[in-house]
């Protein structure tokens, strides 16, 4: 990713150098999404009602509203929303920005070992 800005600036410099305009832009985009919920299911016991919230695995993708030139450089993500279940139980949840692409890409959701997770939510910011 870096590759890329490198290579502008390089084409930027050698631009101005003989005696060409160039502008660098840094254009942004943001937006949030969520893990999605997973509910108590009230049908069976107290032990097993969490089951399926227990150990998620979620992917979802994100797609930009105007795609860029190139793929973004920058990608952030801020976790701005977290809900689960924590009697005895520790809190874990990773989540990563992946296959980013200049039309999108792909939040990874993941929790692990006896950690319940309703939902999760990130806000996201992508730049050139």
């Amino acid at each position: 990713m870096h590759y890329c800005f490198l290579n502008l600036q390089l084409v930027c410099f050698l631009s101005l150098f003989y005696g060409g305009l160039c502008e660098l832009q840094t254009s942004c985009q943001s937006g949030k999404v969520y893990m999605g919920w997973c509910q108590y299911n009230p049908n069976y016991t107290n032990a097993s009602a969490y089951a399926h919230c227990i150990k998620r695995y979620v992917v979802q993708a994100v797609l930009f509203k105007r795609p860029f030139s190139l793929t973004p450089s920058v990608v952030h993500l801020g976790l701005s929303q977290l809900d689960i279940r924590s009697n005895d139980h520790d809190v874990r949840l990773e989540v990563s920005a992946q296959s980013i692409t200049p039309y999108g890409f792909n939040v990874h959701f993941s929790s692990w070992a006896d950690s319940i997770t309703h939902n999760a939510g990130v806000n996201w910011l992508a730049c050139l």
